[in-house]
């Protein structure tokens, strides 16, 4: 069995082919390779496999059985298992010799007998000869192999380990992070994560996921705790790593999901898929699984983002630093644009500027997004951005919002943003907010405002804790007062009697009941909507009302449906009658049913039948 061929005969050869995913034979089947089963007198180059490779004799990362052919410029990073013997990294057995030029293996091997880490054995007599053919001895598990030279798994990820490879024309390899990689794998179109890291070869190309990728295999420790494929234990290397050397290009992930991206550099800024960006956009993508590990500047998707658009883009990733952390993004300037994107993945700050979604917000837009994942950190802490503004100017937020919970251990912690230098507009947070040990000025949905900084449309419901300065929506407002309207707080469940600890503003306290059904003075019923028991949400996000996310097909095509089955139906409402002007659902039905609504009261139900008799 093989993924390309059970066998191959002569020919032309087999070239450029790169394998991912599982080959595994049933019963007492033998001859498996992750590319070819057994290859017979055929020449194979520039191929690789990175699929875990389960048979029961000869047995091969990327060929079960070589007879007299030949294998050029060509890798195995797959887990390889036989049940009985010939079980090898690159190719289970010989038949008749084989040449091997320019080759590697590094994936786990197990089995009973005639076991390498790059070849099993010799099935039958003939000479194979190992020119540049290296397997490594730690992620193998395999001190010997029938041919080849063994490395170090530290030594494994040096361009001086690889004597004889062609790194100008053929291979590629990013020094110290990565084991070799073909550059003929390079695509613009991505299908594999080793795609996915050779990005890194043209940071101003415009890129598109050809299909979802799932990196976990990827990232999980083998036998002795070595990784077989790639990377190492740092995991993924972020692709534009500097101010220098930025990523300038796009990648529109076209709905599909990258599952189990894992970074684990502690050290070092600018930390995500992307470490730095320039003007690069990247839409329609979504982030599964994994870890996000760095130092400052730490994001699933970016380190820092500068300038360009991110659209259509979520993770629920968890994601840990120091400064400059957010689910998404670390930092971002430059005018950035981020829409219609969220995270839910915890964040971990040790120090200032932790956000749900972004850790510093310099400029630019945040509409339509929002983050649901617990951040903690120090000072700046927000559950959508830790710092809208700070050193420089804040940017614009605007129907948005955060459910997660907040905790910071110094100053300015919000449920939504921690520091506010911009302007937000029609948001609203539910997380409870808790300020730690000495923490200062936290508000259920701002921590502080600078002078310049404004909100209009806004409201917080979550329970606001802390030793100093703590307000129901606001900590610390270092504006006139005028800088806020329109907000309110929920005085039952926050805990707070005042809406604000220092400072004044537009800041209205309401109950539980108060803030649900309707909308408060200042909301906009084409922005915001609600419903019985429920507090507002917006229009953008449950078009067709707050529970369609549940529902495959809206309640609103089945209403539609039903009213065009039965045409002189009626809709019965149990909502008082006083509120359905502020009800989104409720106008909704009316139009469909042309106003033949009535109450359920003993006079609605009067008027009710009168109507359908009509």
């Amino acid at each position: 069995a093989g993924a390309l061929a059970y066998r191959i005969n002569g020919g032309s050869g087999v070239s450029n082919i790169h394998v991912t995913g599982s080959v595994t034979t049933v019963g007492s089947g033998g001859q498996v390779g992750g590319l070819i089963g057994w290859s017979d007198q055929t020449p194979i180059s520039n191929s690789s496999s990175t699929a875990t490779v389960t048979g029961f004799g000869e047995v091969g990362g990327l060929v079960g059985r070589l007879r007299a052919g030949s294998i050029t410029n060509s890798y195995a990073t797959g887990a390889v298992t036989g049940t009985t013997d010939y079980v090898g990294g690159l190719v289970g057995g010989t038949y008749q010799g084989g040449t091997l030029t320019n080759v590697y293996a590094s994936g786990n091997v197990t089995g009973t007998t005639n076991v390498g880490g790059l070849v099993g054995g010799a099935i039958f007599a003939g000479a194979v000869t190992a020119n540049n053919a290296y397997w490594d001895v730690d992620s193998t598990g395999q001190s010997t192999s029938y041919a080849g030279t063994g490395i170090n798994n530290a030594d494994a990820f040096s361009e001086a380990t690889y004597s004889g490879f062609d790194f100008a024309n053929t291979w590629v390899l990013i020094d110290g992070e990565t084991r070799p990689m073909l550059q003929s794998e390079y695509s613009t179109t991505i299908f594999t994560p080793h795609q996915l890291q050779l990005m890194s070869l043209d940071l101003g190309a415009n890129y598109q996921l050809g299909t979802n990728i799932d990196m976990t295999r990827a990232f999980t420790a083998g036998s002795g705790g070595f990784y077989g494929d790639v990377w190492g234990a740092s995991g993924f290397d972020p692709v534009g790593d500097s101010i220098a050397n930025p990523f300038t290009g796009g990648l529109d992930g076209q709905g599909h999901t990258i599952s189990g991206l894992t970074i684990n550099r502690a050290g070092e800024r600018d930390v995500g898929l992307f470490g730095y960006t320039q003007y690069a956009f990247v839409s329609d993508l979504a982030f599964s699984g994994g870890s996000i590990t760095g130092n400052q500047g730490v994001g699933a998707l970016a380190g820092e983002f500068n300038g360009g658009t991110i659209t259509s883009v979520s993770s629920n990733i968890p994601v840990e630093g120091s400064e400059f952390v957010g689910g998404l993004v670390g930092a971002s300037q430059n005018l950035t644009a981020i829409s219609l994107s969220s995270a839910s993945g915890d964040v971990s700050g040790s120090g200032y500027a932790a956000g749900g979604l972004i850790g510093a917000l310099f400029e630019g837009t945040i509409s339509r997004s929002y983050a649901t994942g617990n951040v903690s950190g120090d000072s700046l802490v927000g559950g959508l951005v830790g710092a809208n503004g700070f050193a420089s100017g804040g940017g614009t937020i605007d129907q948005s919002f955060a459910t997660g919970y907040v905790t910071g251990s110094a100053s300015e912690i919000g449920g939504l943003v921690g520091h506010l230098e911009g302007i937000i507009t029609n948001s609203y947070a539910t997380g409870n907010v808790t300020g730690t040990g000495a923490a200062e000025q936290i508000g259920g949905f701002v921590g502080s405002l600078g002078a310049p900084a404004s909100i209009d449309g806004a409201y917080s419901t979550g329970m606001v804790t802390g030793p100093s300065q703590v307000g129901g929506f606001a900590g610390f407002n270092d504006g006139d007062g005028s800088n806020i309207t329109s907000a309110y707080w929920n005085t039952e469940t926050s805990g707070q009697a005042s809406g604000i600890a220092n400072g004044s503003g537009d800041i209205i306290g309401r109950t539980t009941s108060e803030l649900q059904g309707r909308l408060p003075a200042g909301f906009s019923n084409t922005i915001w909507a609600t419903d019985t028991n429920l507090f507002p949400y917006f229009s953008w996000l449950y078009p067709g009302g707050a529970n369609e996310h549940w529902n495959a097909v809206s309640g609103e095509t089945w209403l539609r449906r039903a009213r065009a089955q039965w045409p002189h139906s009626l809709w019965i409402n149990p909502l008082p009658e006083a509120r359905w002007p502020y009800a989104q659902s409720t106008a909704m039905i009316a139009e469909i049913f042309e106003d033949r609504m009535v109450p359920m009261t003993l006079r609605g139900l009067d008027e009710g039948m009168r109507l359908l008799v009509r």
